[in-house]
């Protein structure tokens, strides 16, 4: 950047990741952010995922509200989701991750998958994992849309004392 130039007459991508900067610079005890990669590009989001996992204080909170949940998945230790200012759901990835398995296939999932969509080539599907079942990563985008499209899943999860 051009210590000369104004911030006003960047790129939106290139205001965001100078506003990402200097966030993430400040060094505070809690860092509240809203899409934070949002218009950026593969690599950016990349190395903004490498910063905060390597540069970020062990005693920063960092809150991130976003649709990306595929893309920053993996950042999150824990999930919220909020709908209307009420907590739906909040859970550890840990316990999701040895709760839930996701599995792909290429015939129609039959009624122990707690949710599943069609996919190219077949289906993703959700299950409760069972005992002795490997442990997959969750897909927060899976959960989040089971729980929308079935909110019944929440009583499920109430029932597993999962919900807190």
């Amino acid at each position: 950047l051009k210590l000369a130039g104004k911030l006003k007459e960047l790129s939106f991508v290139q205001q965001k990741k100078v506003m990402l900067a200097f966030a993430l610079a400040t060094q505070v005890k809690m860092l509240l952010l809203d899409e934070p990669s949002n218009g950026l590009d593969i690599f950016s989001k990349s190395q903004l995922r490498r910063i905060w996992t390597r540069h970020l204080p062990d005693d920063t909170l960092v809150v991130i509200s976003t649709h990306q949940v595929r893309e920053l998945g993996a950042q999150f230790d824990q999930v919220m989701m909020i709908d209307q200012g009420k907590l739906l759901f909040h859970q550890s990835t840990e316990v999701l991750n040895a709760r839930f398995c996701v599995q792909r296939s290429t015939e129609e999932p039959g009624k122990d998958a707690v949710y599943y969509e069609p996919i190219p080539g077949g289906y993703l599907a959700l299950y409760v994992a069972e005992p002795g079942d490997p442990e997959t990563e969750i897909d927060l985008e899976l959960l989040i849309k089971a729980i929308v499209e079935k909110p019944e899943i929440l009583v499920h999860l109430q029932n597993e004392k999962m919900y807190v």
